[in-house]
């Protein structure tokens, strides 16, 4: 396809980037918490479903469902996480394997590439909020308690996260494409791949270059 082409081809996704924009835009400027501008962001959604005329009663519905459905199943994760993270304080994981790591003598660059690779293995079986729940007890003390920075370490969570989805044979995007596209799981695996290429560039530089991760947050703070 010619590249013109391709980009006049790019104008149907403007419903998307306003949703991006709407949502990143009302936070950073503090009008809503990240929780308002999901409300902001679900209503913008039905407002642009109904301008472009794809509106139904029977989609909206489906998406209540849906939603019910996924925050049901939230709600179980989040109980089970403060279960965990309750339990784990209480015997003293989080401070002994902060010690140990301290007492091993690694230094923080070889410590944050296990944690890379901790993730990126995971997330080849768990989707990334049971990760998450599962992990940061442990992993948040020890990534802090050799001086990096905790908002840079939120974005190099959601980049192995992203990395960890595109991984089979547990990666949730793969069974999500694979569903829209009507292929197999290993060609939408082998399709993905550059994708995940990319990830890795972009985990690579901010490793080196921490500001490209830290400045945008640091000018909320």
């Amino acid at each position: 396809m010619p590249l013109g082409e391709a980009i006049l081809r790019t104008k149907g996704i403007w419903p998307l980037v306003a949703l991006i924009l709407t949502i990143a835009g009302v936070i950073y400027f503090g009008i809503a918490t990240p929780t308002e501008a999901g409300g902001l962001a679900a209503m913008f959604t039905v407002l642009i479903s109904m301008t472009l005329g794809t509106f139904s009663w029977r989609g909206l519905y489906h998406s209540l469902i849906t939603t019910t459905v996924v925050c049901g199943m939230l709600t179980f994760i989040i109980v089970g996480a403060v279960i965990f993270s309750i339990s784990v304080s209480v015997l003293g994981i989080p401070k002994q394997v902060v010690e140990s790591i301290a007492a091993s003598g690694y230094s923080p660059l070889t410590i944050i590439l296990l944690v890379y690779l901790l993730y990126i293995i995971l997330g080849c079986f768990f989707d990334f909020i049971s990760m998450l729940v599962m992990t940061l007890p442990f992993v948040y003390p020890v990534v802090t308690a050799v001086g990096y920075d905790p908002f840079w370490f939120g974005v190099v969570l959601v980049i192995v996260g992203e990395m960890g989805l595109l991984t089979p044979p547990v990666g949730m995007n793969l069974y999500v494409l694979q569903g829209v596209a009507k292929v197999s799981l290993g060609e939408v695996a082998r399709g993905s791949f550059p994708y995940f290429l990319m990830l890795c560039v972009t985990l690579i530089l901010i490793t080196i270059f921490p500001g490209l991760a830290t400045w945008l947050p640091g000018t909320m703070r």
